[in-house]
């Protein structure tokens, strides 16, 4: 009897497993940025197309795993519409002033500063300004992995560079932010 309970008690410690598991999952890669979506109208504008600052608050950035945050412009700069539509429009893309209108600007660039951007795991304030843009070409400014909620995003009116002042009217350009995941 002392050789079997020494012979279970030694099987007891020297047991085999019957079946070994492989435990894991996987997390999806996610980036999403929500909120904005806005019309920023730049109050006060002067005869030199200068304006308050329009703060844009609340967006949510979210991905989880390093990315670019893309900023595109319809037109790099804030273009007159009316002048535009009556043939008066900016003489090119560095030129803001009327192409048929001598002594004044049918354009005007602006600046935005996104509060939140992560690189190197450091928060740095991203700004940038029409005046560095081309219509329809993003650009895009990597950074970490990213989780904030209420960012800003800031807009203002950039000196013109010319010294002309602004013709009177309606300035527009859309601009879309988005986020866009590159992966480790």
């Amino acid at each position: 009897m002392k050789k079997l309970s020494l012979i279970l008690a030694a099987s007891a410690f020297a047991a085999v497993p019957a079946m070994a598991d492989d435990v894991g999952g996987t997390v999806m890669p996610s980036c999403k940025m929500t909120g904005g979506g806005v019309n920023v109208t730049f109050a006060n504008m002067d005869a030199n197309g200068q304006g308050d600052d329009f703060d844009v608050t609340g967006i949510d950035v979210f991905c989880n795993l390093p990315s670019t945050i893309n900023f595109e412009s319809l037109n790099g700069y804030l273009l007159n519409t009316d002048a535009d539509a009556a043939g008066d429009g900016p003489t090119g893309q560095t030129n803001l002033e009327s192409a048929t209108i001598a002594g004044f600007n049918a354009a005007v660039d602006y600046r935005f500063q996104f509060d939140s951007v992560f690189i190197a795991g450091t928060p740095i304030p991203v700004l940038w300004d029409t005046t560095l843009m081309n219509p329809a070409t993003p650009v895009s400014i990597p950074v970490d992995p990213v989780n904030v909620t209420g960012a800003t995003i800031t807009y203002g009116t950039v000196a013109n560079g010319n010294g002309l002042p602004a013709l009177a009217g309606a300035y527009e350009d859309d601009i879309v932010v988005t986020i866009t995941s590159t992966g480790f």
